[in-house]
């Protein structure tokens, strides 16, 4: 009612929704930025979990996520 404090559900689902595109964009950018850190500018893991203010264990997941859509993407391209 008018007195909730926890605001309207419509509102709360469009912003979880929002948020979920927001963080797959997110998601997107730390992963290319890890690739091209990693093999366009020769930094090593530790030096980029430093440039990207995260623990190096997420340095490698996100390189091997990285690597792994560059596969498929590059298998999808061998076909045409």
């Amino acid at each position: 009612g008018p007195g909730d404090a926890g605001g309207d559900r419509k509102g709360d689902r469009a912003l979880r929704g929002k948020n979920m595109y927001w963080r797959a964009g997110m998601a997107v950018f730390f992963t290319t930025a890890a690739i091209l850190l990693f093999y366009m500018e020769d930094k090593e893991i530790k030096e980029i979990a430093v440039i990207m203010d995260m623990p190096e264990g997420t340095v490698k997941s996100l390189l091997s996520r990285g690597r792994t859509k560059l596969k498929i993407k590059l298998q999808d391209n061998e076909r045409f």
